[in-house]
């Protein structure tokens, strides 16, 4: 993929996105766990990335306000809003 961005003039980031199941209180301990190892395997790579779990914790007193009901896997209006405008403030 680095390949390809760089052949096309593009950059190349990864979004990591957190799961809904780290803020509902259930005990999902692998979710911690895979964070970290996704993490620290982008930047082996050298790809740019953005954190959204990271910018969920640091710039939001309630992260599960912005899943559906506040349970479901997706997003509502605001948590999009939060997410699109995040990630054009970390690459511009």
């Amino acid at each position: 993929l680095k390949k390809l961005t760089k052949s096309q003039n593009a950059e190349l980031y990864f979004i990591y996105m957190p799961y809904v199941l780290r803020y509902t209180g259930y005990n999902y301990d692998q979710n911690y766990e895979f964070h970290s190892k996704i993490i620290s395997m982008v930047e082996k790579l050298d790809i740019k990335y953005v954190d959204i779990l990271s910018k969920f914790e640091s710039g939001h007193n309630d992260p599960l306000s912005l899943y559906q009901l506040r349970k479901y896997q997706h997003f509502n209006e605001t948590g999009y809003k939060f997410v699109a405008e995040t990630i054009i403030k970390e690459i511009n």
